[in-house]
């Protein structure tokens, strides 16, 4: 079992208020300084809706949603606390769906992709 943590909010807050872009610039930056593989990916929550509180956070703000999914838990808190209005949770998947998720993941809503 993998855990995969993630920062949600509307999806005009992330993209229209806050300075999204240029944090995960940064962040992305910072990984190729380190040499480390990229292990966060910006999505569509709508992909992930079977999700409970994911769900709920959708219908709690009646409006799209988008999150910054990730393996590292200490990258969502450090996200949280730049960005600060975000939900913060986590998700588990089995090690069979885990590389279905991840290649769906960075196929189609790599961070590369949409910045």
């Amino acid at each position: 079992m993998i855990s995969y943590y993630f920062a949600a909010a509307s999806k005009r807050f992330l993209l229209l208020e806050e300075p999204l872009e240029e944090i995960l610039r940064e962040r992305i930056s910072y990984y190729q300084l380190n040499n480390k593989a990229l292990d966060f990916w910006l999505i569509d929550s709508t992909n992930l809706t079977q999700n409970v509180d994911i769900s709920l956070l959708q219908q709690k703000l009646n409006e799209p949603i988008i999150m910054i999914v990730s393996t590292s838990y200490s990258f969502i808190v450090w996200l949280r606390l730049r960005v600060i209005y975000v939900y913060t949770g986590q998700f588990i998947m089995a090690e069979s769906n885990n590389k279905l998720l991840e290649e769906n993941l960075l196929k189609n809503y790599s961070i590369k992709d949409k910045l």
